[in-house]
C-alpha cells in the first residue's frame, strides 16, 4: 500500500460510513509491476473483532482516460444500488480503478477493446485495419468517457472503423489472447449470473464459459435472468446473496 486518503463526498456512496482512495502496487497481466488506485467502502457500526468480510468489486464500463476512473467519478444509479445493498450486509468492499486507470497513462481496459488491444501489443500495427473514421474514434476513445464516446459517435457503426476483416492474418490469434478468459485452475467457487435478454454479453457466450470452466475443472454455478445487461446485476441478488454468505461461512 502507497497511500491512503480520503475520498470526496460525492464519489462515495450512501451506504459507505467511511470512504478512502488507495494507492497500491499491482501487476499487469504481463506480470510487469505497476501502480494502481482504488476505492475503499466501510460499512456503518463496528467492525467485528476479526475485521470487516471485504468484497472486490470490477467495476463496468466507464472509459478509458483517467477522469472516468470511479475514484475520480461518482457512482451510477445502478452501480450506487448495487454496492448499497452490499454495504448494508456488513461487506466492507474494494473497488479497483484497473491498472493505470486514475494514473497518468492509457490503461489496457477491455471496454474500449480497440484502444486498449492497440496499447496491449503495438507490434500488432492495429491502425493499419483502421480507416481514418477508426482512428478518430479510437483517439477519442483514450480520452472521452463512456457515455460522452457513445453520445459523439452514435451513429458510427464497428464497419465504419475498418479497412479489412479482422479474422485476417494474425489479428484473431492476438484478439483471442488479449480477451481470453482463464478456463483452468480455478478452485474456488463460480457464480455466474447471465441475463438472457442481454445484448452486450450475449447468454450463448456464457453458456460456452461455463461449460469450458466445468471442462476445466472448476462447478460454476449459473443462474438466468428475463433481463439486459445493466439488470442482471440487481435481479441476481436473491441468489449471490446467500452465495457470498456461504462462502464467508465455509471454514
Amino acid at each position: 500500500m502507497l497511500s491512503v486518503e480520503p475520498l470526496a463526498g460525492d464519489l462515495s456512496v450512501p451506504g459507505a460510513a467511511t470512504t478512502r482512495k488507495v494507492t497500491y502496487r499491482t501487476q499487469w497481466r504481463s506480470g510487469q509491476d505497476t501502480v494502481a488506485t482504488g476505492v475503499l467502502f466501510l460499512p456503518p457500526g463496528e467492525a467485528p473483532a476479526d475485521g470487516w468480510p471485504v468484497l472486490a468489486w470490477a467495476h463496468g464500463t466507464t472509459g478509458l482516460s483517467d477522469s472516468c476512473a470511479p475514484s475520480r467519478t461518482p457512482r451510477s444509479a445502478r452501480d450506487t444500488a448495487y454496492l448499497d445493498h452490499w454495504l448494508g450486509q456488513g461487506y466492507a468492499v474494494v473497488a479497483a480503478d484497473y491498472p493505470d486507470l486514475g494514473l497518468d497513462g492509457l490503461t489496457t481496459f477491455s471496454a474500449y477493446i480497440f484502444a486498449g488491444l492497440r496499447d496491449a501489443d503495438p507490434e500488432l500495427d492495429l491502425d493499419s485495419y483502421l480507416t481514418d473514421a477508426g482512428r478518430e474514434v479510437l483517439a477519442a476513445a483514450e480520452d472521452l468517457c463512456y457515455e460522452e464516446l457513445m453520445e459523439r459517435y452514435a451513429g458510427v457503426g464497428i464497419g465504419d472503423l475498418l479497412t479489412r476483416p479482422l479474422a485476417a492474418d494474425r489479428f484473431r490469434a492476438v484478439f483471442t489472447d488479449y480477451l481470453g478468459v482463464p478456463v483452468t485452475g480455478d478452485d474456488r467457487p463460480i457464480f455466474l449470473a447471465q441475463g438472457l435478454r442481454d445484448t452486450m454479453v450475449p447468454a450463448p457466450l456464457s453458456f460456452m464459459l461455463a461449460a469450458d470452466l466445468t471442462a476445466g475443472g472448476a462447478a460454476p454455478l449459473l443462474r438466468t435472468y428475463p433481463t439486459g445487461h445493466s439488470e442482471t446485476m440487481a435481479a441476481s441478488l436473491p441468489d449471490t446473496t446467500p452465495f457470498v454468505a456461504d462462502l464467508f461461512a465455509a471454514p
